[in-house]
Parts: structure tokens; sequence; C-alpha cells
């Protein structure tokens, strides 16, 4: 396992704010938990790994999970209104996935896939709807996606637990899909099985699931779940033998005012 890019801006992020003189306006959120995950490239085992987890807001002013990196919320009534900068990187090779063994199979022989996008992104929400747009500024991908859900409370404890399950679609472009599931220039490959392939755009629903238990009044358990159905845009490419993708992710936050 190695440090990945995200990895290390979180630890930062908490050591930094660790030296912090806390004042009211700060709130902030540290802990961890195991990931598992799988993802549609060919022949890629299921992930298993620790995450951290880092979350801050002074004023309006949002970092970390569930933020991007930096997020500002402009708490419009009746709507939540934020728009950030993020990192996100789904490619073959990902920073995000905390660990160094990928495929043996032969379709990746020999092959380079791209870097993980910086993007500008913008979010809606309304009760349990919540709206998302990532955009690349890097130069990378040129991507855009578009997320929208609904994911509404369907339980809460006396003690202030919460159940919430929904639905969502995630849309991307095709600059955004050709980008992680094409094949062109020096990537293709024949006798690897790599033929040229073009993505088009792709619409992804998924299911989703959140459970939160107050184990203490600064201690929570966190569990959430996913499970994405694939476009045959995505599916169609020689890179990837599924056409779903899940998560599963117990963390513990600590709640630091």
């Amino acid at each position: 396992m190695f440090i990945s890019k995200p990895k290390l801006i979180l630890s930062l992020a908490c050591l930094f704010c660790s030296q912090l003189s806390v004042a009211e306006e700060w709130h902030m959120q540290v802990g961890g938990g195991v990931l598992n995950a799988t993802r549609p490239y060919t022949q890629m085992d299921d992930i298993t790994s620790f995450v951290p987890y880092f979350s801050a807001q002074y004023g309006n002013w949002n970092f970390g999970a569930g933020n991007g990196v930096v997020s500002y919320n402009f708490n419009q009534m009746p709507f939540d209104l934020s728009v950030g900068i993020g990192y996100r990187d789904e490619t073959y090779d990902s920073d995000e996935i905390y660990q160094t063994d990928l495929s043996d199979a032969a379709v990746f022989t020999g092959y380079e896939d791209g870097e993980g996008d910086v993007v500008a992104n913008i979010t809606l929400g309304w009760n349990h709807f919540s709206f998302t747009a990532e955009q690349d500024i890097s130069d990378h991908s040129g991507g855009l996606t578009l997320d929208a859900s609904y994911m509404p409370v369907l339980y809460r404890g006396d003690k202030g637990a919460q159940f919430a399950i929904g639905a969502g679609i995630k849309w991307q472009n095709s600059n955004y899909t050709d980008y992680l599931y094409g094949i062109h220039g020096d990537n293709i490959a024949a006798q690897y099985g790599r033929n040229e392939y073009s993505a088009g755009s792709a619409t992804n629903p998924y299911l989703a699931a959140r459970f939160i238990y107050p184990v203490s009044k600064q201690l929570n358990l966190i569990a959430m779940a996913k499970l994405e159905s694939l476009d045959d845009s995505i599916e169609n490419s020689p890179l990837v033998d599924d056409n779903k993708s899940r998560s599963v992710a117990l963390l513990l936050s600590y709640n630091w005012f």
C-alpha cells in the first residue's frame, strides 16, 4: 500500500488543523474507516483499504470530505447552494484506490492511463434532493459530470441515529467517458485485445444508503453503501468486464469543536 495524493492531502490537513487554536467558528470532524469497493476494469480485484476522514467548517467555508477540497456555502433558504474546487480520479491506476495491485489481464499490458482531474463544482440541495455538477479545470479529461439524487431519511432515532436510502443518476459527457474507457493512439494494441474504441456519454443510475449512529456526543459511526449500474458506453469498452460497480464504507468520526 502507498500513500496516495488524497491521503497525503487529508493527513496534512489534519496535522495543520491540529495546530490551530480552535475558536467557536471552527467545526471539525476527523476519523477514518474501511472501504470495500469494486471497479469495472477487467479482472480488477475488489479494493479493501483504510481511508482517512476529515471535514472542517469555518463560517460558510467547508474543507475536506464531502466538500471536495474547499467549498463555499451560500445557505440560500430554502435552497443550499455551494461552489468549490475538488479532485476526482476514476482512472485505471487511480490515486484514490489506495493500493498498488492492479489487474493482471493481458488487455492492460503496456497500457498508459490518464491523470486525475482538478474540478470546479457546484451543488444545489433542497430537502432530500441534491444536484451536483463537476467540470475539469486541469485540462486533463475535459470532462463534465452531473449527479442528481433523492435520499430521504426513513428513520430517526431518539439519540440522533438516522437511516437514509435513495436513488440517483450520474451523467458524464463523452470527453470524460472516453478519457476513462476509450482506446486511442499509442494505447491501441490489437495483440492484447486493445482495439481502438471511442466511448460516448454515459448515464449511470444508482442506489445508495447511509446510516449514522451517535456512539457518544462527539463520536459517530457512519456506514455508507452504493450500487451503480453502468451505461453500455462503458460496458462495451475492451478495458471493462462488468456492468456495475459498488462500494461499502464503515467510518468512525470524532466531532472536534
